[in-house]
């Protein structure tokens, strides 16, 4: 496939990025430019995992998705070409404000999707809570100068914005029992609240 793609493509291709989100493996095509001839040379091997990316608009645009790139620079791997992300540098104050507006984001969604879902449906949104957040968690350990690596992330991350994260804990916990036995209602609440002060506590490091 990736030869296919690279054939295709040619000297207009940069790189390959492999990157990962939540548990599901990601390619980042990286082109110097992209229109629609492109496009339609790459629409018979798209697939929903990858990804097409200027050079540019990464370079450029690690002010407006600097969490995104933040989180792919700190564990990727280049399938091909030019390692673009090794020279990227990001400023705190905008992993700060995408922050902010993330965990905002989310306690909005929570509570539209517990008025709305019941059950399985309700459960699958809290076991997705840990590889959701996790990507935020490395954002606030990079604004507090502590590793990302994402063993003992939580705990590292509890410690340094002196905040509660053990729902996290207990969710990854009841999903490798795959527990039946789960209070949904009380995770739930114990995730809204995490959410809120999260985000209360990252407006007030601006």
């Amino acid at each position: 496939m990736f030869e296919k793609i690279k054939s295709v493509l040619g000297d207009n291709l940069v790189s390959i990025i492999k990157y990962d989100v939540g548990f599901v493996e990601r390619f980042l095509f990286v082109l110097k430019d992209i229109d629609i001839l492109v496009l339609d040379k790459i629409k018979p091997f798209f697939q929903p995992v990858f990804l097409f990316l200027t050079k540019e608009s990464v370079v450029n645009g690690v002010d407006v998705f600097p969490l995104e790139f933040f989180n792919i620079k700190t564990d990727h791997e280049v399938v091909f070409g030019e390692d673009i992300f090794e020279s990227l540098n990001f400023d705190k104050e905008h992993i700060r404000r995408q922050l902010e507006f993330e965990f905002r984001s989310k306690l909005i969604h929570l509570r539209q999707e517990y008025l709305s879902l019941k059950g399985k449906g309700l459960r699958s949104v809290i076991f997705a809570a840990v590889p959701v957040l996790t990507p935020l968690l490395k954002g606030m350990a990079f604004l507090k100068n502590i590793s990302v690596s994402e063993d003992g992330l939580i705990d590292k991350v509890s410690h340094a914005f002196d905040e509660d994260l053990s729902v996290l804990k207990d969710i990854e916990l009841l999903k490798q029992k795959n527990s039946r036995m789960v209070d949904e209602d009380l995770l739930v609440q114990r995730l809204m609240l995490l959410l809120k002060n999260l985000g209360a506590k990252l407006d007030k490091l601006s």
